[in-house]
Order: C-alpha cells, then sequence, then structure tokens
C-alpha cells in the first residue's frame, strides 16, 4: 500500500489525471501478468526510453538551431560585406557561401 501511495504521489502529474484515476493505473500497473512479470518494472522501462527519446530530440533540436544560427549570422555578415561592396569571391572565400548563395542575398 505504501509504495501504491509513493508511486500515485511520484505520477500524479499536476493533477492531469486525478489522485483516484493515477493511483487506479498504479495498481493495475502492480498486478501481476499471467507470466508473472510485473508490469510497473515494464511502464518504468517505456517512461525511461520516452525521456530517452525526448532527451535525444531535444538535444537534435539544440543542434539544429545552432546551425541556423550560425547560416544566419554568416549570411547577415555577407549582406554587410556586400553593402561595404565588398567583391563576391572574397565574401565567398571568407564566408564560405557559394555565389547563387550570395546573389540571393542582395
Amino acid at each position: 500500500k505504501d509504495i501504491i501511495k509513493k508511486e500515485v504521489d511520484k505520477y500524479e502529474y499536476k493533477n492531469i489525471f486525478g489522485k483516484a484515476k493515477t493511483e487506479e493505473l498504479i495498481k493495475q500497473l502492480y498486478k501481476k501478468d499471467k507470466e508473472g512479470d510485473n508490469m510497473l518494472a515494464a511502464s518504468r522501462m517505456l517512461l525511461n526510453e520516452m525521456q530517452m527519446n525526448r532527451d535525444l530530440g531535444r538535444e537534435e533540436g539544440i543542434r539544429k538551431g545552432r546551425k541556423e544560427g550560425k547560416k544566419e549570422g554568416i549570411y547577415e555578415i555577407a549582406k554587410k560585406m556586400l553593402k561595404e561592396k565588398i567583391g563576391i569571391e572574397t565574401i565567398k572565400k571568407w564566408t564560405g557561401l557559394t555565389e547563387k548563395e550570395i546573389e540571393e542575398i542582395k
């Protein structure tokens, strides 16, 4: 009973399900299936895997955002270089942009 109460408190998630529904779900997880496996252990593994996938997705999003931000910064520099009448070859050399990308900035 104490274990179930701790699990209810842990998984209540800001009353999304409500205390009664959460308690019912936790009790179901503690029941053993036909082969005697504890469903709570299986659900914890799934929750852990979901969290790992969320973390990976978040990291991927951060990497993508940094890459896009870096690219935007390069475009801004190229734009300023064009305003200063710096030649396209020099802009290509220092920014890594293609001639087509530089032309699109104009």
